[in-house]
């Protein structure tokens, strides 16, 4: 999540050549994005969570969620409240028995870890907040664009040379896209998402502050209400444990 906006007039260029790029692909909508899924995608909002957690995590690794708030004197919601841990295993549980909405209390939204964290206590930041140094397994990379218009950021991201393992709405003006990177460490993470972020932002403009492990996604299934916005399914596109370097438009 971030307030990153490409500066204009570079946004023309950038959108310029994410169409060039587009006219030599075929153009995804979300509903075609959904059918091409590898794991069919559940209509039910619960389990679109659920088979998140069970396809990108290990049962007993430690997953964080965000209850999704409004800022003070904002309309807009962000991470808000105490880190929600639990093991991926639990998560699947609470969310199959309908019991996730009440585990994050009052929220407009709720945010997710992409990668897990270590341990169920506090992170060890300040106010126990989660840090880069609490990431477990340094497996996912967060790439999103809020500046294009929807159906363009879905269309890229499935014409996009990487090996993408989800895409999800995030109830708002971007789409996520989690990259796998398997990186064995830290160092390898940051090399491999440092070289992502140089040629995404280069060519369309990406959000270059996404590429730190302990990013947070929008959780898939849950509702996103914002003060004069429509309320809004946090809803899970595309998912594939496997992904590999083809994009998604030539599957």
């Amino acid at each position: 999540m971030s307030d990153y906006k490409p500066k204009s007039p570079r946004i023309e260029q950038y959108l310029a050549n994410a169409e060039r790029l587009l006219n030599s692909s075929q153009r995804l909508h979300a509903e075609t994005l959904i059918q091409r899924s590898p794991v069919p995608i559940p209509e039910d909002p619960a389990e679109q969570f659920a088979l998140t957690v069970e396809n990108l995590f290990h049962a007993d690794e430690i997953v964080e969620l965000k209850a999704a708030r409004p800022k003070f004197g904002a309309s807009k919601t962000v991470p808000s409240g105490p880190d929600l841990r639990r093991r991926a295993e639990d998560w699947i549980q609470i969310a199959q028995s309908g019991s996730l909405e009440a585990i994050l209390g009052e929220h407009q939204g709720a945010f997710m870890r992409i990668n897990p964290v270590k341990g169920t206590g506090p992170g060890s930041g300040a106010q126990g907040v989660t840090k880069d140094s609490d990431i477990a397994r340094f497996d996912h990379l967060l790439i999103e664009h809020d500046a294009f218009p929807l159906a363009v950021q879905v269309s890229l991201l499935a014409a996009l040379a990487l090996p993408i393992c989800v895409i999800v709405a995030s109830g708002g003006n971007s789409i996520h896209g989690w990259v796998k990177l398997s990186a064995s460490n830290a160092e390898e993470y940051t090399h491999k998402a440092q070289e992502i972020h140089k040629t995404l932002r280069l060519y369309f403009g990406f959000d270059p502050s996404t590429g730190n492990p302990s990013r947070l996604s929008r959780v898939p299934g849950i509702w996103r209400r914002e003060a004069g916005q429509p309320a809004q399914r946090q809803r899970l596109l595309y998912l594939n444990p496997t992904p590999d370097f083809n994009p998604i438009a030539e599957h």
